[in-house]
This record gives structure tokens, sequence and C-alpha cells, in this order.
């Protein structure tokens, strides 16, 4: 029960960061950890890829991801990342690991532009009822999408792997049974951090060509500071930084390039989450593509 504890309060952190609500969602992690995940039938879903995986297969675990409609596809599927996770997964643990993917899409005309573009041959399971979410009753908090289980289909750990580094060691810890314990506690430290600036003007320029600029975040506490998780308002961003811990004193560059999809005026967010005092933050870049 101490390493279950341990591993949702991780999780909290992880997930949140340090923010003031942190016990309502340690009570939603706790509610989630052990709970059986119940799956619809094939009949309510379209298997998409070159995975001729079955739901009713049973690994030791299961990595679930569901998608709902809300927002820009591309951005919340990920494909790419999800490529290079399962790589590095199948490095080491091959056909132990089963992965689902449950989309419920507005339309499914460009879910094969997606996995052909990005290389993606695994099976997304395309829920045009939304059934997976009806029988679980996901929270809207995205958070709470992706799930690892065990062969019972008994959650494991809650969050995103290829979003939050932090959660994705996490995954590895449980999967490779290392030292779950140590890998959470080191993590739970708080530091302080300044930003060069919240806001950024690209000014004007040519829409068909990528615009670039940068912010520039420093450690001024006391311990080294952890980007867990980067995410952006829309899929026309790409936000580039190392992602080691900054060490007290020192600084970090993130690089912001934007794609413009069309002529105009525009306003976008990234918020970062990390583990500083008032985290998450929110920068936002503005101009305008002519």
């Amino acid at each position: 029960m101490k390493i279950i504890y341990i591993l949702c309060l991780g999780m909290v952190f992880f997930l949140l960061g340090c923010q003031s609500n942190t016990k309502q969602l340690e009570d939603e992690v706790l509610k989630w950890v052990g709970k059986k995940i119940i799956f619809p039938t094939y009949n309510e879903t379209v298997t998409f890829g070159n995975d001729t995986f079955s739901v009713g297969e049973r690994h030791k675990f299961r990595i679930l991801s569901y998608v709902d409609s809300i927002g820009c596809s591309s951005c919340k599927l990920k494909l790419s990342d999800w490529n290079s996770f399962i790589m590095e997964l199948n490095s080491k643990y091959r056909d132990q690991i089963d992965y689902l993917f449950y989309f419920h899409p507005k339309k499914t005309d460009n879910i094969y532009d997606l996995m052909w573009k990005n290389k993606f041959f695994h099976a997304i399971y395309v829920d045009a009822n939304d059934s997976l979410n009806i029988l679980n009753h996901f929270p809207e908090d995205e958070r709470f999408h992706t799930f690892l289980l065990n062969e019972n289909d008994e959650i494991l750990a809650v969050g995103n792997p290829i979003a939050n580094p932090y959660i994705k060691d996490l995954y590895l810890n449980i999967i490779y049974g290392d030292n779950i314990q140590s890998a959470v506690v080191s993590s739970l430290e708080e530091t302080r951090i300044s930003f060069s600036s919240l806001y950024l003007d690209m000014g004007i320029f040519n829409w068909k060509q990528m615009r670039s600029g940068s912010f520039f975040i420093s450690n001024i506490g006391e311990k080294p500071l952890v980007i867990n998780e980067v995410v952006v308002s829309c899929g026309c961003m790409i936000v580039n930084y190392e992602k080691q811990p900054v060490l007290k004193g020192d600084s970090i560059k993130m690089k912001i390039d934007y794609n413009a999809e069309h002529p105009g005026y525009f306003e976008k967010t990234i918020t970062i989450y990390c583990n500083a005092e008032g985290s998450p933050f929110k920068l936002k870049i503005k101009g305008e593509a002519r």
C-alpha cells in the first residue's frame, strides 16, 4: 500500500506540478488507480493500420490512450512521438506490451493521412459512438485519458508518457520493475524560475514562411528545474528545448517555431508544467501573417 500511495503522490506531482488544487487531483488519481477499464465490443470500433492485435488478447502490460473529438486531432494523437516510444519499449520488452489507441473523431477522413504521414502502422480504433468514454466516464481533463494497465485491464498509472517525461519514467519503472519509490520521491522538490518575457511579438511576416522566436527560462531557486510538460494551443507551433534538468543559476532556451495555417493576426499560448512555484506558466506569442 505504501508503494501505491507513493505512486499516486508521484503521479499528482507529475500531472499537476505545484498548483494549489493538489488534493483534488490526488483524490482523482486515487479514484482511477486500480480501476478496471471496460472496453467496447468490436462492432463499435473500426481498426486501421497493419496491427492485427485483438482487444481480447492479454499481455503483461497494456497502454491505453483515448483521444476525443475536441481540438486539433494531429496535436492530440502525436503519432510520431508514440512511434518513438513504442520502438523504445519494444527494444527491451517486445511482445509483452499491447498498445490501444482509441479515437473518437468528428470525421475519419484525415486519419489515414495522419497515419501515413507519420509512418504509424499500429492499430487505431475509431470509436464513432464514443463507447469507450461512455463505458468508463473519463474526466474532461486530458491528463486522465492515457493509462498503463495490467493484464486484467486494471490501471497501474495515469498520464501521457509521450507528453510528460516523468510520467514516461514512471511507466518504464513499473514495466521494468525498477525502484519506483526512489524515482518518485527524488522528483518532488520545487524550485523558483524567472522568464525573459511572458509575451513574444513575432512581428509581421509572410504566412507561407516559418517564423521563429525564443523564450529564456532561468532557474533562480535552489533545486534543479525539471520541465514536466509543454502544451501548445495549436498544432501550428513546435516547441524545442533541452530535456535535461536545469541546474541552480542556469538558464534554458525554449525555441518556438510557428507555421501559419492562413494569413491573419494570431495569438497563441504555450503552457509549461514544471517543478517550480506557480506552475503551470502560460507564455503567449502574437503576430500577423500576411
